[in-house]
C-alpha cells in the first residue's frame, strides 16, 4: 500500500520569538540530532552521515522506508498512522547546525528528504531561506522580513493554550548542561491557521521536554517546534499517536561558545527567488513544492 501526501487536518501554527541569543551565551555553535526510538528503521537512520557522509547509503535507506511503508496494510486506524510516519520521516529534520552572534544567526538543517537553510540578520529584521530536494528537482530561495517568520518557517506550537503541562523533579544531564523535565500533553483541540510545510498531520500528542534555564531560549530557534516556554530546550521527545508508537527524539549534541567568523554567515541564494508577502501563497507553494517531493521518493 502506497501512501502519499494527504494534507487532512488544521494544525497549530508557530508563533515565534525573534529575540537576540543574550544572557552568557552570546555566540557560538550547536548542533542537534533526530532519532525515532522503537521503529524499526532507527538503527539504520542513525548511522546517515548528512554532513560528509554516503549519499548511496541515504538512498538505501529510502528504499529500506519504502519497503517497509509498502509491508504496512492500513487495516487499521494505527497502521495508517504508521504509514503516514513513514512519509513525515522524509521531512522531518534530522541534523541541524546553528551558528549565531548578537546580529546574525544561521541555521542549516537536513531531512531525508532536504536540505535547508535560513539566515536571520538582527540588524535590518531580515531573513532568508533557501531549500531544495535532495534531487534539486525543486529549489528556491525566500527573502522576508523577521516578523513574518511563522509564516514562511512554520512549526507546531507547544503551549499551554493547546497542551496540558506535567512539571517533574528529574533532572538529566544534556550536552553538559543541568536539565529539568516537564511534559505536556495534547488537548485535542488546535489552534491557529495550520501549518502546512510537512504536507501530512504531524500533529505532536505527547512532548516531553528537558531544558535549561541558564542558557538563552533563543537557542530554541534550532528546533522543529516552537515552544512557548521561554527556557533552552536541550533535549525532546515527541509521541505522534495516542500509544506512544511513533516516536521523535530530538537532542542537542553539542554547543560550543566561540566567536563566529562572518563567513560562516555566507548563503548562497537558488533561484527562484520569491519576496514573501504577508499572508501570499507564493512562498508557501514553493516550500510545499520540496516537501511534496521529498515525501514521493518513498513511491519512485
Amino acid at each position: 500500500m502506497t501512501f502519499t501526501a494527504i494534507s487532512s487536518f488544521s494544525i497549530a501554527q508557530t508563533v515565534s520569538s525573534l529575540t537576540k541569543p543574550t544572557a552568557n551565551l552570546r555566540q557560538g555553535f550547536l548542533y542537534s540530532r533526530t532519532s525515532f526510538p522503537g521503529h524499526p528503521l532507527n538503527d539504520s537512520l542513525k548511522k546517515i552521515d548528512y554532513v560528509g557522509g554516503d549519499n548511496q547509503y541515504q538512498e538505501n535507506v529510502i528504499q529500506e522506508l519504502k519497503q517497509y511503508q509498502r509491508s504496512i496494510k492500513g487495516v487499521n486506524e494505527q497502521e495508517i498512522k504508521d504509514a503516514y510516519f513513514i512519509s513525515g520521516i522524509m521531512v522531518m529534520p534530522a541534523y541541524s547546525r546553528m551558528y549565531f552572534n548578537p546580529e546574525k544567526e544561521l541555521i542549516k538543517t537536513d531531512a531525508l528528504g532536504y536540505h535547508q537553510e535560513l539566515l536571520i540578520n538582527h540588524a535590518d529584521d531580515s531573513a532568508v531561506l533557501v531549500l531544495a530536494d535532495r534531487d534539486k528537482a525543486n529549489q528556491g530561495t525566500v527573502n522576508f522580513n523577521t516578523r513574518d517568520i511563522s509564516e514562511v518557517w512554520q512549526k507546531y506550537r507547544i503551549d499551554a493554550e493547546q497542551y496540558t503541562s506535567q512539571k517533574t523533579n528529574d533532572i538529566t544531564h544534556v550536552a553538559g548542561y543541568n536539565c529539568r523535565k516537564i511534559i505536556y500533553t495534547f488537548g485535542g483541540t488546535s489552534r491557529g491557521s495550520g501549518v502546512s510545510n510537512y504536507i501530512i498531520n504531524l500533529q505532536p500528542q505527547k512532548v516531553t521536554v528537558w531544558y535549561n534555564e541558564d542558557l538563552p531560549a533563543s537557542i530554541n530557534r534550532i528546533h522543529q517546534l516552537d515552544f512557548e516556554l521561554n527556557k533552552a530546550v536541550l533535549r525532546f521527545e515527541v509521541e505522534y499517536d495516542k500509544v506512544g508508537k511513533n516516536k521523535m527524539l530530538v537532542e542537542v549534541l553539542k554547543i560550543e561558545p566561540q566567536k563566529i567568523d562572518e563567513k560562516e554567515f555566507d548563503l548562497t541564494q537558488k533561484a527562484p527567488v520569491v519576496q514573501h508577502v504577508k499572508n501570499g501563497n507564493e512562498s508557501a507553494f514553493m516550500i510545499m513544492q520540496v516537501m511534496m517531493y521529498a515525501i514521493s521518493l518513498l513511491t519512485k
